[in-house]
């Protein structure tokens, strides 16, 4: 369904946006018996198996890769189920989100930035082949471009982009082509180093859509200080 309507809505009573490494609760009501299937909405997240499964009966619950915990025989109709996202919570955090990035091999800041995605969480495949062909297959604008290009999720992410924005990105799942930071800004991620002695210049994460037109969706102030030596 998600893959047919991809900009579709969701009830946000009936989902759980989870961070990773954090936990979350659903309580979901059923007005009949039947087999219920749960899943990540996130593109590719069900074919690896990141999903459950209820069966609810008069009376009697079960559940696959999760915990379910029902009212007695007499309120099945209305029985809250209390989905607990434990074995799916397992599921999904042995399932990290790889992030693949296209850089030049003798890129340092490109380098530093990759580190900082896999010390938040990402799990990082690197080809050193440069991103200009990336950039232009994936669609992303050449004038946003920067000296490195990522896919992660569905979207495209260009330049250093904070890995904060990207999990919120991927949480949030906008109808965009992706994320950009166009050039290479002091203080970003992978370009926040000694030698730039604690100065941090003013830029924008810029929300991209598919048709080029952009919107600021993070914007981080500038501010010089000069480190201690």
């Amino acid at each position: 369904m998600v893959k047919k309507h991809p900009g579709m809505a969701h009830v946000e009573s009936c989902m759980a946006h989870v961070d990773p490494g954090q936990k979350g609760a659903i309580v979901w009501t059923f007005n009949r018996a039947g087999r219920f299937e749960f899943a990540c909405l996130i593109t590719g997240h069900f074919e690896a198996g990141m999903m459950g499964r209820i069966t609810v009966k008069s009376g009697i619950s079960t559940m696959k890769n999760a915990q379910l915990t029902t009212l007695p025989r007499r309120h099945w109709l209305t029985a809250a189920a209390v989905l607990a996202l434990t074995g799916f919570e397992r599921t999904a955090l042995a399932q990290a989100t790889t992030v693949q990035v296209w850089k030049d091999p003798n890129c340092g800041c490109c380098h530093l930035w990759v580190e900082h995605l896999q010390a938040s969480g990402f799990k990082v495949e690197v080809r050193d082949v440069g991103n200009t062909a990336a950039r232009k297959r994936l669609g992303m604008p050449e004038q946003l471009g920067s000296c490195h290009t990522a896919s992660v999720g569905g979207y495209v992410i260009e330049g250093h982009v904070p890995a904060a924005d990207i999990h919120r990105l991927l949480r949030e799942r906008p109808v965009a082509l992706g994320l950009s930071v166009p050039g290479m800004p002091i203080g970003s991620p992978g370009m926040d180093g000694p030698e730039y002695k604690g100065r941090q210049d003013a830029y924008d994460v810029l929300l991209v859509q598919k048709d080029g037109s952009t919107k600021s969706y993070q914007r981080y102030p500038g501010q010089r200080r000069m480190a201690q030596v």
